[in-house]
């Protein structure tokens, strides 16, 4: 309850109802704002802020919902979709300008089944999970229960101001389906950070890959805005000066590079133990920019 706010009001009280407790720890309840008058369940452990406001647009909550039922749908299965080569890679690629300390209290939103959190979970104070596929956190409860999670969309999050010393956001910003939806999670992010805070996220990328690849096939995979997964989560790709320009109003970009840039079409695996050296030397280099599969920046947060 601590770190928790209403996504509403974030200065508002909060009011906790605990129905059941297991092994020490609640298990189900509701969290209440004593402004808003919204009650927020608490379900398996995971209180749920997922905000169902009649006023959002009809066409943008379609959207996440098609979204959210089929991560859940995926959970179980989810971290094996990815290739070895990206299995290998991406967590080291990311880990390397992700750096957290002892004292840093962490907020990894899109954590899903916690394919990258777990990994420096170890080395630090406290990093909380968020997510909006239920599925997904129960899942990650059940690997490493030392992380708590809480169900939210990234573009209301309910935690106090200035909280986190650092953000992780790992392919999460592409699927969010509005340029204003975008800026909204950005925002989001920006209050729950204290001054100073560090953010690291990753995106698809508007490479030259997909470039080549929408010139000769239609297929829809390769649009810069489209629907994967049969059609059930968008996506955006974006190029690096639109990655840039989400970000600048708010936080200093530090760092804007691409990584897995001999993802596609397997290139790095086919090169054996060279395949990831080449790839990382690549990532230092303007050139990942064009040939990054996904795009990382690394960013402060500005004085408001």
């Amino acid at each position: 309850m601590d770190y928790l706010a209403c996504p509403i009001d974030p200065s508002a009280s909060l009011d906790l109802r605990i129905d059941s407790i297991v092994n020490e720890s609640i298990e189900t309840g509701a969290i209440s704002c004593t402004e808003c008058q919204r009650h927020f369940p608490i379900y398996s452990g995971i209180p749920d802020f997922l905000l169902h406001d009649p006023g959002d647009d009809d066409s943008i909550r379609l959207l996440k919902k098609r979204e959210i039922d089929k991560r859940d749908a995926q959970a179980a299965e989810y971290e094996s979709l990815f290739s070895p080569y990206i299995v290998s890679l991406e967590p080291t690629a990311v880990l390397a300008y992700f750096q957290v300390a002892a004292d840093d209290v962490v907020l990894d939103v899109g954590c899903g089944t916690g394919r990258i959190t777990r990994l420096y979970r170890p080395r630090t104070k406290l990093v909380i999970g968020v997510d909006y596929s239920m599925r997904s956190l129960q899942l990650l409860r059940q690997l490493d229960d030392s992380i708590p999670v809480v169900r939210a969309d990234a573009c209301a999050l309910p935690f106090r101001r200035n909280l986190f010393t650092k953000c992780l956001s790992s392919q999460v910003i592409e699927h969010i389906p509005s340029e204003v939806e975008r800026h909204r999670a950005i925002q989001s992010i920006y209050d729950c950070l204290q001054p100073s805070g560090v953010i690291v996220m990753t995106m698809y990328n508007n490479s030259v890959w997909m470039r080549l690849r929408r010139r000769f096939s239609d297929d829809p995979r390769a649009r810069k805005e489209g629907f994967h997964s049969g059609g059930q989560i968008y996506y955006f790709q974006f190029d690096s000066s639109e990655a840039r320009a989400i970000y600048e109003p708010l936080f200093h970009v530090e760092r804007l590079a691409g990584i897995l840039n001999l993802a596609y079409q397997n290139m790095g695996a086919m090169l054996g133990q060279w395949g990831a050296r080449l790839d990382r030397l690549i990532e230092r280099t303007p050139l990942s920019l064009i040939t990054g599969k996904l795009l990382l920046i690394k960013a402060s947060k500005l004085p408001d």
